[in-house]
């Protein structure tokens, strides 16, 4: 399994990648690929992840949400602080 582009994304781009692949799966690079600035990074990190086995892909993604998730949320807590 190669994941090593979507790890190598920010907080936020993982979560968009998440969120897009688990709602549409294979697609979700096709889109992804539109973003002016960071489209291919985007589109490689989804293919990687939509072509994962979907038995393990929505778990995988899930975790991979809620962890970039937390790293935002904990990024916020530390502005207001």
């Amino acid at each position: 399994m190669d994941i090593r582009r979507f790890r190598a994304l920010s907080s936020r781009h993982r979560a968009l990648v998440a969120v897009a692949t688990l709602l549409d799966g294979h697609e979700a690079s096709v889109y992804l690929e539109s973003d002016a600035v960071h489209g291919g990074a985007l589109s490689k990190a989804a293919a990687e992840l939509a072509a994962q086995d979907p038995e393990l892909r929505m778990p995988l993604i899930g975790s991979f949400l809620r962890g970039a998730l937390g790293d935002l949320a904990a990024k916020e807590e530390a502005k207001k602080e």
